[in-house]
């Protein structure tokens, strides 16, 4: 049975887990108990603000995790739709890594409660810009878990701990780095995935083996069109903490000099193309996804009078 997002009543997005249930069920039981209790003892090593702040969070919503024997090309994933985190298992023994990487997906969990993350978009500028979005801000909280965790195990150990920024200022800091440091991945498969989607000769999605792949086949992912992007819907939206009703946690997109790297290039369609700056041109491949989905446009609205989701 295919996927699906339904809405309750505080327009939140429930996950349906039963393909998890059903791809759990057939795992070896014995490595799956030897995975659970690696799980177990990377959630008890957990002692930073910030992580136990995702870890709360998740167990509050019904998160579920799991350890990844096949996964490629990443640390750790978020599925859509589900509340499911796949953990690298190359990395489930080290809490230095695995802890900051699980707040990360944790976070596209929220986001994905709230239908942030996008599914289909109008233009690859557009789905870009989203992911964009989304992802230098889970990478923020990422960081700021690495931080405040490096600073309590120094404390454990009775060494001076690393003088610490306040939560928004490590936050905003890798917000503003994001683009730098993984543009460039996060827009060749950006681009990729739009291309395959396209039917373009010779383009295939990023291959990322993971075991989980609850949309395979006929299953198909929930049509999200993601996060607004006009800026102080962006700044409202994503720049809270987990629990909107604890006041006490600033809003680290709020500081002027977020607003001004939001308005300058992660709200930029024009650099949107250009992987914000991370490219020095705009890739050839995103010129020939741009020159479909223009001619796609246009016969769609032709035809429907409003706009194509792809």
């Amino acid at each position: 049975m295919p996927h699906a997002l339904f809405q309750d009543t505080e327009t939140t997005l429930v996950w349906d887990q039963r393909g998890f249930d059903a791809f759990m069920a057939k795992r070896d039981p014995m490595q799956e108990a030897v995975d659970q209790q690696r799980l177990k003892n990377l959630f008890r090593a957990a002692s930073a603000p910030v992580t136990r702040e995702a870890f709360n969070w998740a167990e509050k919503n019904g998160m579920k995790f799991f350890i990844d024997h096949s996964l490629q090309n990443a640390g750790a994933y978020y599925t859509m739709g589900t509340g499911v985190v796949g953990l690298g298992a190359r990395y489930s023994n080290n809490p230095a890594i695995a802890l900051p990487m699980l707040v990360h997906e944790i976070r596209h969990g929220w986001q994905d409660k709230q239908g942030m993350i996008p599914t289909a978009a109008r233009s690859f500028a557009e789905y870009m810009t989203q992911i964009a979005l989304i992802e230098a801000d889970a990478s923020a909280w990422q960081y700021a878990s690495a931080r405040q965790e490096t600073a309590s195990w120094h404390y454990e150990e009775g060494m001076k701990s690393p003088e610490m920024l306040p939560r928004e200022a490590l936050m905003g800091g890798e917000f503003t780095r994001w683009h730098n440091a993984h543009g460039t991945f996060y827009g060749e498969t950006a681009a990729r995935r739009m291309g395959t989607k396209l039917h373009l000769p010779d383009v295939t999605p990023v291959n990322f083996k993971t075991q989980f792949q609850p949309y395979k086949g006929k299953n198909k992912p929930p049509v999200i069109h993601g996060i607004p992007t006009a800026l102080d819907t962006v700044i409202e939206k994503l720049g809270r903490g987990f629990d909107a009703a604890n006041t006490d946690v600033p809003n680290y997109l709020a500081q002027p000099e977020m607003r001004a790297h939001l308005e300058k290039t992660l709200l930029s369609p024009r650099l949107a193309h250009r992987f914000f700056q991370a490219a020095a041109k705009v890739p050839p491949l995103v010129k020939e996804v741009n020159k479909a989905m223009t001619q796609k446009q246009r016969q769609h609205r032709k035809k429907h009078g409003a706009d194509l989701y792809l």
